[in-house]
């Protein structure tokens, strides 16, 4: 009898807890908009399961012959099963209940001006977030959306938000779309330092210091010199064919280069470029020949006393790059050897290991010396001219570069001698140091911004910053944001979209964007879906960036146009552009805005016709035309790409790419500005890598210029008219037509 009282008593008290395990299970999903908190699950789970871990199935039995023990069975096994069905239900209960609750936040705050794939993100208020987006109009109902938010359901106040931007028209654009709140703090991030400091901004621009200090320093034949060196040897170490797998791979290297020597003589070998233009610096006569012999197609240097320098694509055991045939290069070789030994002509032989290790001019030196070749330096300003006359933009391209390069280090925090891992960086240091050491660097805005941002202090209550043009962002800024956040534990929305990043000229480090969690680990990255209007030119612009490394792969969608997007202008000299562009242009719908784009001042043209603009490529970020012309396509030194701006400092410092693909987002935003159409204007002859490679991507959609709709660039077709024909465009929707010549 006592044992059965026991054992009742147990049962009775397992069926307790049974019974209160299972409301609180129940309870769990009875509130479907109420989530339940990991806690409240785990403590859950852990007293069923250590129930069930102390009353097994087979302790069940001996409680068989109870009255009750058929409750006790069932309730048993309902247990067992919530336990294994609780992780899966509690994840889709809390799933919905997070949906119903950003549905009732998109509702409370209002109507939601975004596209609605990143409503979640809208209505979810990040410690750190980056927001991708691609064009201006979509980033500013992003922030719309997301401020309505932070206000109406954070209870943020509108004095404890704050924007920076990059210029003062982007604090327009804001005051304009948050009108209903006006009493955001809005700035320019430049103006904002400026007011939390007393510092004085350099009474002297970088810029204007770089320009007087450059034409101060050409008239010193000894820094000409050095100039000249640097430009012809050490700029950019130039790579050999034995660095590449593949005959196509070291075609495109080359296709990427200007193969000329400095007095504008074209060669196939960047070796031999190299040692013409050392015969050049010592007044060493030579000529080019060209010798076409079975299937060989060589350059021979052509000295004076019967010398002829010759060069081999071998490394020091004599193995050419993988793709020539080793034994019929080699028999090539004995064949030219055997003929010069049958000749009075001495062979001089240079090779492509020697331009490996950088000891091929002085190799040729020696040889030279050797056979009695007089050496006589020719006068730095001489040299100069030469290089002047081969690239018209040289002295503005060095500017440029020097300028850049000057920002970069400042921002860094350095000096040029910092610089001196390589020869190249060495000799660009000697170059900029004279430059350098004349600028008020301790009154320059980075210094300014960098000691700001070691000691801020500040009165106002942030709760969110929002940081705009985050592609623009330099090392002091960022540095300079990061203090911010952490005096005022704020909240921070970054906005920024790396295909824009091109203003290196005010010290940009396009790292920073594109290489975001290095910097900010714990930050969300929100894509804000791009809508154009011009669908081919968006894909044209991310054919261009995907030249370029380590970029965001956007997704854009947008309607497609009614014929061609793209155009080709020929020129066969730069007299040319004038009158074919005159042509071009007064064909054009007369309400249409035209930009003609240029990488320099002296690519202006000067037309005299109405509603046109010439515009620097560097300028060519915040405005939108309908028309865009794009001058001075050629490839070289100080062109478009600009590849002087590629030097071994500026590498260095910016490290997730070379400089030079900020020519290509340069190119890229060009076209994102355009509305209707691109016209390329190309030199048939030398023309740049990524013109040609844009021309050939899109060659099916580029229409003859003789065969184009100037008003929608559709293709114009003959058709009869009256006694005679006109040519008439075939885009049903344009009345486009003219009489035939």
């Amino acid at each position: 009898m006592k044992k059965n009282i026991e054992m009742n008593k147990e049962v009775e008290d397992a069926l307790e807890i049974l019974n209160g395990l299972l409301n609180n299970y129940n309870d769990f999903f009875v509130n479907e908009s109420k989530i339940i908190p990991d806690d409240i699950k785990e403590t859950y789970l852990n007293i069923a399961n250590a129930f069930i871990k102390d009353l097994t199935e087979a302790d069940l039995k001996k409680y068989s012959k109870l009255l009750n023990y058929d409750e006790l069975q069932t309730k048993y096994q309902t247990l067992k099963t919530n336990l294994k069905e609780a992780e899966v239900k509690i994840k889709e209960h809390n799933e919905r209940a997070e949906n119903l609750k950003q549905e009732k936040l998109i509702k409370d705050i209002g109507q939601i001006q975004s596209d609605e794939s990143i409503e979640k993100d809208i209505v979810t208020l990040n410690d750190e977030e980056l927001a991708l987006y691609a064009k201006n109009e979509d980033k500013l109902k992003y922030i719309k959306d997301k401020i309505n938010f932070v206000i109406k359901e954070k209870n943020v106040k509108e004095n404890e938000i704050l924007i920076l931007t990059y210029t003062n028209k982007d604090v327009k654009n804001y005051k304009t779309t948050l009108t209903e709140y006006p009493n955001i703090n809005i700035s320019p991030i430049n103006k904002f330092i400026s007011s939390l400091t007393n510092s004085n901004i350099a009474s002297k621009p970088l810029n204007k210091v770089v320009d007087e200090e450059l034409n101060k320093q050409l008239k010193d034949s000894n820094y000409l010199k050095n100039l000249v060196l640097y430009l012809l040897h050490y700029h950019q170490n130039a790579l050999t064919s034995l660095k590449f797998k593949t005959r196509e791979e070291y075609n495109g290297y080359l296709e990427a280069l200007d193969l000329k020597t400095i007095k504008g003589e074209k060669l196939n070998t960047p070796e031999l470029i190299n040692v013409a233009n050392f015969l050049t610096e010592n007044k060493i006569n030579y000529q080019i020949k060209t010798v076409i012999d079975e299937n060989s197609n060589y350059d021979i240097l052509s000295l004076d006393n019967n010398i002829d320098i010759i060069y081999f694509e071998i490394d020091e055991k004599g193995t050419p790059p993988e793709y020539i045939n080793k034994d019929e290069y080699s028999a090539l070789i004995n064949k030219i050897r055997a003929n010069y030994d049958n000749s009075n002509s001495k062979l001089i032989e240079c090779y492509a290991y020697e331009k490996n290790n950088g000891s091929i001019l002085n190799n040729i030196y020696s040889k030279l010396f050797a056979v009695g070749v007089k050496f006589i330096p020719e006068e730095p300003e001489t040299l100069f001219e030469y290089l002047k006359k081969a690239n018209p933009n040289l002295i503005n391209a060095l500017k440029e570069t020097i300028q850049i390069t000057i920002k970069a280090i400042i921002e860094e925090n350095k000096e040029p001698k910092d610089f001196n891992k390589t020869l190249s960086e060495r000799k660009l240091a000697e170059l900029i140091t004279p430059i350098y050491d004349k600028y008020d660097k301790n009154n320059d805005f980075a210094e300014i911004t960098r000691k700001l941002a070691n000691n801020l202090k500040i009165s106002e209550n942030y709760k969110f910053l929002i940081i705009d043009n985050f592609e623009e962002i330099s090392t002091t800024k960022l540095n300079f944001v990061k203090k911010l956040k952490e005096v005022t534990n704020a909240n921070l929305l970054i906005l920024g979209d790396d295909w824009q990043s091109i203003y290196l000229n005010s010290g940009t480090n396009p790292k920073y964007i594109k290489n975001i969690k290095k910097y900010m680990s714990n930050i969300k990255i929100t894509n804000i879906p791009a809508i154009t209007n011009n669908i081919e030119l968006a894909n044209i612009s991310k054919f261009i960036i995907s030249k370029t490394p380590n970029y965001y792969n956007k997704k854009i969608e947008g309607t497609s146009r009614n014929g061609s997007v793209i155009g080709i202008i020929k020129i066969n000299s730069l007299k040319d552009i004038k009158q074919k562009l005159e042509n071009k242009i007064k064909d054009l719908p007369k309400e249409k805005t035209i930009a003609l784009v240029g990488r320099y001042p002296e690519d202006n043209p000067h037309l005299t016709l109405p509603n046109i603009k010439f515009i620097l490529m560097t300028d060519i970020k915040n405005v939108e035309f309908d028309y865009t012309f794009i001058i001075n396509t050629k490839k070289g030194l100080c062109e478009m790409p600009n590849t002087l701006i590629n030097n071994s400092i500026l590498h260095e410092i910016i490290e997730t790419e070379e400089p030079l693909y900020n020519e290509y987002r340069m190119l890229n935003v060009a076209i994102k500005n355009t509305n209707d159409k691109v016209y390329f204007i190309i030199d048939k002859e030398n023309t740049s890598k990524i013109i040609s490679s844009i021309i050939n991507e899109f060659e099916s959609d580029i229409i003859s210029e003789e065969t184009e709709c100037p008003s929608c660039g559709s293709k114009l077709i003959i058709k009869p008219e009256g006694e005679g024909e006109i040519l008439s465009c075939t885009n049903t929707e344009c009345t486009y037509q003219r009489p035939l010549n």
